[in-house]
């Protein structure tokens, strides 16, 4: 397995109790999987588990 850094620009859902205040926000994750796009729909389920959505992957760089 590899270890994936990934950045993601995020603006909240209308659920948020932030979606009046913040037009958006960045989001990095660290995670240990087999390849980007499984590394994709983790990180997209955890950021919408809190309520948020991905607008723009702005990197995702895999290491050894």
């Amino acid at each position: 397995m590899k270890i994936f850094f990934t950045q993601f620009s995020v603006k909240p859902t209308e659920r948020n109790l932030n979606y009046e205040k913040i037009e958006g926000s960045y989001v990095c994750f660290w995670v240990r999987d087999q390849n980007r796009f499984s590394v994709f729909t983790k990180a997209k389920f955890d950021i919408s588990k809190i309520d948020w959505d991905i607008k723009e992957v702005i990197k995702v760089l895999g290491f050894r």
